[in-house]
C-alpha cells in the first residue's frame, strides 16, 4: 500500500472562483469537497488498519484492526453519498448497507454507479465491526476474518475512488 499524505485538520477553503456560477454549480463543487474530505478520513482509517496488520505490534489487535477496516468503508461509502448531495443531510449511522440502500434510492442511473449485492454483503459483514469489537467477547475474530476485512475495506475504498470519477 502506498503512503497516503493528509492532514486531517486542514480544511480546504472555498475559492472566490466560484462567482459567476450558478447555485446549482456551487452545490455540486460544495459536494464534491465534502466527499474528498470523507475520503481523506476513509483513507486515514485504511492506512491505520493496514498499518496496525502489518506492523510490529504483538500480539496483533485483530478487533481494532477490523473497527478501523469497518471505519474506512463507512467514511468511503459516506463520501459517495456526499457526492451526489446527501439529500436529507448525512445519516449518522454505521450501518454501511444502509447508507448503500439509502444511496441506491437516490442514485441517477446515468452516473453507473453500480450497487451489487456482493457490495451489499460485504457492507453487511464489515458493519459488524463497527460495534461489536468495541465490547469484549462480543464477537471472534480470528487472522482470516482480519485478512477479509482488510480486503472488503480495499474493495469499498477502490469502489468509492471510482465511483467519485463518475
Amino acid at each position: 500500500m502506498s503512503e497516503v499524505d493528509y492532514n486531517l485538520n486542514e480544511k480546504k477553503q472555498t475559492s472566490p472562483a466560484l462567482n459567476g456560477l450558478t447555485e446549482e454549480e456551487k452545490a455540486i463543487i460544495k459536494h464534491r469537497e465534502e466527499a474528498e474530505e470523507w475520503m481523506l478520513y476513509a483513507e486515514g482509517d485504511c492506512a491505520a488498519a493496514h498499518h496496525l496488520y502489518e506492523g510490529f505490534f504483538h500480539p496483533k489487535k485483530l478487533e481494532i484492526i477490523c473497527y478501523h477496516c469497518s471505519q474506512a468503508a463507512e467514511k468511503a461509502t459516506k463520501a459517495v453519498l456526499a457526492d451526489l448531495g446527501s439529500p436529507g443531510g448525512m445519516p449518522l449511522k454505521h450501518d454501511i448497507g444502509f447508507i448503500l440502500n439509502q444511496m441506491k434510492n437516490i442514485l441517477p442511473k446515468e452516473k453507473g454507479i453500480k450497487i451489487t449485492e456482493e457490495l451489499l454483503d460485504m457492507a453487511d459483514e464489515l458493519s459488524d465491526y463497527s460495534v461489536d469489537v468495541r465490547y469484549p467477547n462480543q464477537i471472534s475474530i480470528d487472522e482470516y476474518t482480519t485478512k477479509k476485512a482488510i480486503e472488503k475495506m480495499d474493495f469499498f475504498i477502490a469502489w468509492a475512488k471510482e465511483a467519485l470519477t463518475k
